[in-house]
């Protein structure tokens, strides 16, 4: 078995999402065995290659082709006793995110009852980091933004960049999400 012959622990969560397909087993290999992507790696990827790589990084569930409902991974986030989803949307385009971007996830997490998501892309606008800012002050939803130069960087951890303890969810919860996800071929 090669995955133990490299003493890589990969949980039955963990090699689902990488068996997706190969390349991106390839890029979550890459992952575990420490070797860093190039930027021309990330920009060379297809979208849901690109989508399937930002969940890994951000130790989330990435969700299938399809239709998505704005939602592209999810994780959750434990507050002491408490866990709340966290919700991910990643875009891998060539211009800035911008604040339109931001206010449609908003209503995404609106709709979901969360405070949490990361939106995560190559650059961002200027608009769409004040509306994050007016969203985390005013409402008390907390939207980050994620580039993907930062989730190339070795040193990238999600839970220090938002301040919070971000988990997978557990294998079990997963299951039962299996039957809500398309076809990924």
């Amino acid at each position: 078995d090669v995955i133990n012959m490299l003493s890589v622990d990969l949980s039955p969560l963990r090699l689902k999402c990488a068996l997706l397909s190969f390349k991106v087993f390839k890029f979550g290999l890459y992952n575990y065995l420490g070797d860093k992507l190039e930027e021309e790696d990330v920009t060379a990827m297809s979208w849901f290659e690109f989508q399937q790589w930002s969940c890994d990084k951000l130790n989330c569930i990435p969700r299938g082709k399809g239709a998505d409902q704005g939602i592209d991974g999810e994780g959750e986030i434990k507050e002491g006793t408490t866990i709340k989803p966290l919700l991910v949307q990643s875009k891998h385009w060539k211009n800035a995110v911008g604040a339109p971007e931001v206010r449609r996830f908003y209503g995404v997490l609106a709709n979901k009852d969360t405070p949490y998501g990361i939106i995560v892309g190559n650059f961002f606008s200027k608009d769409a980091e004040d509306q994050v800012k007016e969203y985390s002050t005013k409402n008390k939803v907390y939207i980050h933004l994620v580039t993907s130069k930062e989730l190339l960087n070795p040193s990238f951890d999600v839970n220090d960049r938002i301040k919070k303890k971000v988990i997978a969810p557990e294998y079990a919860s997963w299951k039962k999400k299996e039957i809500e996800l398309t076809e990924f071929q």
